[in-house]
């Protein structure tokens, strides 16, 4: 039985897999991981992979889980190549483990070319070219983020939501609509050098807490895409020989 964590900057996400299948996946709060034993109480794992890009307090809470099973956890780091795929990033380890695994996941199904966009507190847009190589990506605030600065750096825009229109005529509006435009603008731009490299179309796959929104305002093919951190995890281990994957 396989363990896999994909712990984000505000979330701690999981899947268990044996026998062939997802058997559960699920989601703490970073601030509520004294819960996470109990709620795994069920599972025995053999083998724990583990994707990580929060602070020090939520690594030491997997660690000590792990350890707790009497499994040395296995942390993801991001490499130059891997099974195929290959980085053109300037420092290939500087690349966060997340935003590796979620192309893995994309290359051993066969999804490329594609944009892989992981729509969360921050949104990540990574471009994956036909061959298996990543050319590189770019990274914005997510909604959040972009409504808390609006609301913080000046004096006469609350932190509220709106609701998105074509032509806003109230302030909540235009924050709203600002926000899902910059979102779709910062994922159709990279779409769009990478259809230039290709020659052809390239699909966007979709992940995240705000998928859905984006996915009604791109155009070309999109897809909503669960889990491709836990996806890319679990390829790895398959990769990797591991029994049970």
């Amino acid at each position: 039985m396989l363990i896999l964590f994909d712990a984000g900057n505000t979330r701690l996400k999981w899947g268990v897999w044996s026998e062939g299948r997802w058997q559960d996946q699920g989601a703490l709060a970073n601030d509520a991981l004294a819960e996470l034993p109990a709620r795994l109480a069920p599972f025995a794992p053999s083998w724990i992979g583990v994707s990580c890009v929060a602070g020090a307090a939520v690594r030491e809470r997997i660690d000590h889980y792990a350890h707790g099973c009497g499994v040395a956890p296995y942390w993801l780091r991001s490499s130059a190549a891997v099974f195929g795929m290959t980085s053109r990033y300037s420092d290939p380890e500087s690349l966060g483990p997340d935003r590796f695994a979620a192309l893995f996941a994309c290359y051993c199904l066969g999804l490329a070319p594609c944009v892989m966009v992981t729509a969360g507190t921050a949104l990540t847009v990574d471009a994956l070219a036909s061959d298996g190589v990543f050319q590189g990506g770019t990274i914005v605030p997510g909604a959040i983020l972009m409504r808390r600065a609006l609301a913080d750096g000046t004096a006469g825009l609350a932190n509220s939501s709106g609701v998105c229109q074509d032509f806003p005529r109230a302030t909540v509006d235009a924050i709203e609509t600002g926000v899902r435009d910059a979102l779709v603008g910062a994922v159709e731009a990279p779409r769009a050098r990478l259809e230039r490299l290709e020659g052809r179309s390239v699909s966007v796959m979709l992940s995240g807490g705000d998928a859905d929104v984006l996915a009604h305002n791109l155009r070309g093919e999109v897809r909503v895409v669960d889990n491709m951190v836990l996806e890319g995890l679990h390829w790895l281990a398959k990769h990797l020989g591991v029994p049970g994957a």
